[in-house]
C-alpha cells in the first residue's frame, strides 16, 4: 500500500525533460511575438513618417503661397509654424522624425524647389519611404548615394541596394 502511494506521487512529478520542453516552447512563442512586435513597430513608424512628409509638403506649399518663394522655407520656420503638429516638433526649432532622428528642410539650390531631408532612417522603413509615390510634385529623391529624378521613387531593386542600413533620404519637390 505504501509503495502504491509513493508511486502515485512519482507519477505526478514533472521531469526535467518536460520542464525543458515547456521552456523551449515558451521561448519560441516569445521570440515570435518579439519579431512580430518589432515589424509592427517599424511599419507603424514608417506610416507615420509618410504622414509627416505629406504634412511637411502641405506646410511648405502654404508658406510658398503666402510668400511666393521658397527662400524662407527653413527647418526653424516650419518648426515654429502653427501648422506643424506638436508631435513632430523637436527642441530648439528642430523637427523630429518618427524614428527619433532629425528632419531638415530648406530651399533647393535652384530656389525653385524645396527639400526635405530625413536622417538615420532604418533600412526596412527606408525601403518603404523611398519607393512610395509622393505625387507629381516630387522632382528628385536621393537615398544614400542613389539619386532618381523625374518624379518617381526608387525601384525595389534600387531601394534594396541603397537602404543597407540607417540611411539619409532627401526628397526634392517643386
Amino acid at each position: 500500500m505504501i509503495a502504491k502511494v509513493f508511486m502515485r506521487k512519482a507519477r505526478k512529478a514533472v521531469s526535467l525533460v518536460e520542464i525543458a520542453m515547456g521552456l523551449s516552447i515558451i521561448a519560441v512563442v516569445a521570440a515570435g511575438a518579439m519579431f512580430y512586435f518589432n515589424n509592427a513597430n517599424v511599419s507603424s513608424r514608417a506610416n507615420e513618417a509618410m504622414q509627416q512628409i505629406s504634412a511637411l509638403q502641405e506646410i511648405v506649399r502654404t508658406m510658398y503661397q503666402s510668400e511666393g518663394s521658397y527662400a524662407n522655407v527653413t527647418t526653424a520656420a516650419v518648426s515654429q509654424s502653427a501648422l506643424l503638429a506638436s508631435r513632430y516638433k523637436g527642441p530648439s526649432n528642430t523637427i523630429r522624425s518618427p524614428f527619433g532622428s532629425t528632419v531638415t528642410m530648406g530651399p533647393a539650390a535652384s530656389g525653385t524647389a524645396f527639400e526635405i531631408t530625413m536622417n538615420n532612417v532604418p533600412a526596412s522603413a527606408c525601403q518603404r519611404l523611398s519607393t512610395i509615390d509622393l505625387g507629381s510634385g516630387l522632382q528628385q529623391i536621393t537615398v544614400g548615394s542613389t539619386t532618381v529624378t523625374g518624379g518617381a521613387g526608387l525601384t525595389a531593386a534600387q531601394a534594396n541596394t541603397a537602404c543597407d542600413g540607417p540611411t539619409t533620404i532627401v526628397w526634392r519637390f517643386i
